[in-house]
């Protein structure tokens, strides 16, 4: 009868939530080993104290670089400002995140962290920094006078930041490179 009918429903929500955990352990016991992470680099032709204005006015990044759309919600970028980023990766694919700012060093390097991840433009998921820590960070160096080195990469910390790497490499790295070379390009012309 009723109760029947519903004993079966709870013991299918239990199996599914067994089976979901099981998946989360499978993937933590395959992701915790190391992962290497997206360095990219290119060296410009340029100061540090040109280069670095540039980098930092994230409002205009959409104007200069083909990969990376972004509004910030502070006119100058410091820890705490959240950033809105539209990618468009080269290989025609779009997605987005909603990031923070957590580490900004001026004229040296800065660093965020995904907060919301939107796969699509109607879908927003919540992303706690345990499962997807990564340190997403640019530096620039003087590596000898007039050439500023820019660091541009992306480190995972936690089982998803990993995951990231591993099926996002190939778009991921070439977006990167696309970045540095349009910067290059601008700061160089």
């Amino acid at each position: 009868g009723h109760h029947d009918l519903a004993a079966v429903r709870i013991t299918t929500m239990k199996l599914a939530a067994a089976a979901f955990v099981a998946l989360i352990a499978v993937f933590a016991v395959f992701f915790t080993g190391p992962v290497d992470p997206i360095l990219t680099s290119i060296d410009i032709a340029s100061s540090p104290e040109r280069v670095w204005p540039v980098l930092s006015d994230f409002a205009s990044w959409g104007e200069w670089n083909p990969i990376f759309d972004v509004e910030p919600s502070t006119p100058r970028p410091q820890v705490g400002t959240w950033l809105k980023i539209t990618c468009t990766w080269t290989d025609g694919s779009v997605d987005g995140a909603e990031e923070e700012i957590e580490v900004y060093e001026e004229g040296r390097k800065m660093c965020w962290h995904v907060k919301l991840v939107k796969p699509h433009p109607w879908v927003v998921i919540p992303m706690p920094k345990w499962l997807l820590a990564a340190d997403r960070c640019i530096e620039i160096a003087e590596v000898e006078p007039g050439i500023t080195r820019v660091r541009n990469y992306y480190k995972p910390g936690a089982i998803l930041g990993k995951m990231v790497i591993m099926f996002k490499r190939s778009v991921l790295e070439p977006g990167f490179n696309a970045f540095n070379a349009a910067l290059k390009a601008k700061i160089e012309s």
